[in-house]
Formats: structure tokens, sequence, C-alpha cells
């Protein structure tokens, strides 16, 4: 049985961008998939088990972090 989440970043499209790279690296049991739908980031996550699951969205909120914080510094 496959696991799956979709997380929604609202308003930021401009965020695929930022982490398409991301999707080339390999995280273990998971793959990813990012895309836009309207003004709206979707990142859609398929896993192998929970724990592979939990994994990958970890990684992603940990560089969507980094990104609005360099951005807010660069807005500064």
């Amino acid at each position: 049985m496959m696991h799956r989440a979709t997380l929604t970043l609202k308003g930021m499209p401009d965020m695929e961008r930022v982490l398409s790279p991301e999707t080339y690296e390999e995280i273990p049991r998971s793959k990813v998939r990012i895309r836009t739908e309207g003004r709206d980031l979707l990142i859609e996550v398929e896993a192998e088990d929970i724990t592979a699951l939990r994994a990958a969205i970890s990684s992603y909120l940990r560089w969507i972090s980094a990104a609005m914080s360099a951005k807010n510094v660069m807005e500064e």
C-alpha cells in the first residue's frame, strides 16, 4: 500500500522554481511531484511507508522554510 500526502502552498507559484531542483534528488522509498494550480503550488508525495512519507515531507518543509527565510531577508 502506497501512502500519499499533498502539501498546498497558497499563492506561492514562484516556489516551484526554487523547489523543482530538489525533485531530482532521490529521497529513499518516495516520489515527489511539484506542480502549480492557478496561484497555488502543490507538492504531491507518494511513499512506500509512513516513515518514508514523513521523511520526504520533512525535507520539503525544511526547504520551503529556508527559501521563505531567504526571501524575507532579501526583501528587507
